[in-house]
Parts: C-alpha cells; sequence; structure tokens
C-alpha cells in the first residue's frame, strides 16, 4: 500500500481511473538512464584488485594515429606506454578484440 506522500503525487488519467505514483511511472526510466552512464571507473588505468578479485583489468587507450608507422617501432612505442609484449584490442569497427602482438619473442 503507497504511503500518503506517494498519492499526493500521482500520475491519472483524465477519467481519475488509474492512479500511479510518480516514482513508480518513472523508476524504470530513471533507473534505465543510470546503468547506461554509470562509469565507476575511468576507461584507462592501473588493475583495481581486493584480495584475489579483479574490480578491474589494467587498460591503456590510445590513437591508433600514435602508433608507429614501421612495424619496427612498434616495440619501443609499446614499451614507451608501459603495454604487455601481448594484448587483445579493441579496435574501432571490430566486434570483438583482437589479439596484438608488439614485439617477436626472444630467441
Amino acid at each position: 500500500m503507497p504511503d500518503s506522500n506517494d498519492l499526493q503525487q500521482a500520475i491519472t488519467d483524465r477519467g481519475g481511473t488509474l492512479r500511479a505514483p510518480v516514482t513508480h511511472a518513472l523508476f524504470l526510466p530513471m533507473f534505465l538512464c543510470a546503468m547506461k552512464t554509470f562509469q565507476p571507473f575511468p576507461d584507462a588505468g592501473p588493475r583495481l584488485t581486493v584480495g584475489r578479485t579483479v574490480l578491474r583489468r589494467e587498460s591503456w587507450r590510445t590513437r591508433a594515429a600514435d602508433r608507429p608507422a614501421e612495424a619496427s617501432g612498434m616495440a619501443a612505442w609499446a614499451a614507451s606506454l608501459g603495454l604487455p609484449r601481448q594484448a587483445f584490442c579493441l579496435v574501432a569497427g571490430e566486434a570483438k578484440p583482437v589479439y596484438a602482438q608488439t614485439s617477436t619473442a626472444p630467441p
């Protein structure tokens, strides 16, 4: 049973037969909007853990235009950003992450 405050702020139809508290009518749109915009962590940053539970994987963000034009400079560029030798990259236009290796394995 709604309390008296909910009934004072209600949505009604023109005939007065349908009466719903404003909070009930707007809950779902507000919830969906909040979930779409909720970002507890920035896009890039260090790995966050609590005990053995990983809350966020370490991540980096860079533009494709910033990478070296020649493959020979890829290892140095990746090292300057602190990237691991092997990673999965999100590429614009791709539905899934792409595996990338920034340097060859040591001999």
